[in-house]
């Protein structure tokens, strides 16, 4: 079939658009990759692409859950305000912990349309110390490189006793942007200690349930983080921006 040409030209322009529109953020992403390893340049390219992919997705179902998980947990009106929701690819989930009554919420992931969500490597944040209440992660801490480095870098951006909020997928197949199966609660929080203070919410989920619409297993917990409880021994100097070279 051949299209007339004012069709042509439009299908043409969308094309061109859209390649620039890539391009664009592709050059942003690339400031994330400067003075890093082959390996870990590659990591990204593989993630901004997943991530590109998937921009679109509605995530709000399973993101609801894990709001409503934290949010019987914390008193968002006296000493949870603030929040960061790691790898949020959209809005989705500023929106819903905004709706939820938390208006200062910011995002990141290494892909961003929105000026709520900062292109920025949750490996390498450049937050200060103790800039938040809430750590909110919704299907990001599996694509980690360095999951133990990710979740120094968590703990490092909450203030202590603030509160982290994580959903994961489980018994899955990994692949090369879906790196880690946590396989289980216990496992995962092995990655925060020994700062782990309370667990407030811990729940393990089968494929397709009314609580998880994924064909795959989850988990979902939340617990907060003493960042102090080990400070005669000296070991929350620990918790510092990393300095190992990725």
């Amino acid at each position: 079939m051949i299209l007339p040409l004012n069709s042509v030209q439009i299908l043409k322009k969308i094309f061109i658009t859209r390649r620039v529109s890539v391009i664009k953020h592709w050059v942003r992403m690339r400031s994330l990759k400067r003075g890093k390893r082959r390996e870990y340049r590659e990591y990204l390219n593989t993630q901004f692409w997943r991530s590109l992919s998937k921009k679109g997705w509605d995530t709000s179902a399973r993101v609801i859950l894990l709001a409503e998980a934290l949010l019987g947990t914390v008193d968002v009106n006296h000493q949870y305000t603030s929040a960061l929701c790691i790898g949020c690819r959209n809005t989705v989930e500023i929106d819903v912990l905004r709706r939820k009554g938390i208006t200062n919420v910011v995002g990141i992931d290494i892909y961003s349309k929105h000026s709520d969500i900062i292109v920025m490597d949750m490996h390498d944040m450049s937050f200060s110390d103790n800039s938040f209440d809430i750590v909110f992660s919704c299907h990001s801490f599996e694509h980690a490189y360095n999951p133990e480095r990710v979740a120094q870098e968590m703990m490092r951006v909450l203030r202590s006793h603030g509160v982290i909020a994580i959903e994961v997928p489980v018994h899955y197949k990994t692949t090369s942007a879906d790196l880690i199966d946590v396989r289980t609660p216990e496992r995962l929080l092995e990655f925060f200690a020994p700062y782990v203070e309370k667990i407030f919410f811990c729940e393990e989920q089968p494929p397709t349930t009314h609580r998880n619409a994924l064909g795959i297993a989850i988990i979902r917990i939340v617990f907060s983080v003493n960042k102090a409880m080990f400070m005669d021994t000296g070991r929350e100097r620990s918790i510092s921006s990393p300095t190992s070279r990725l």
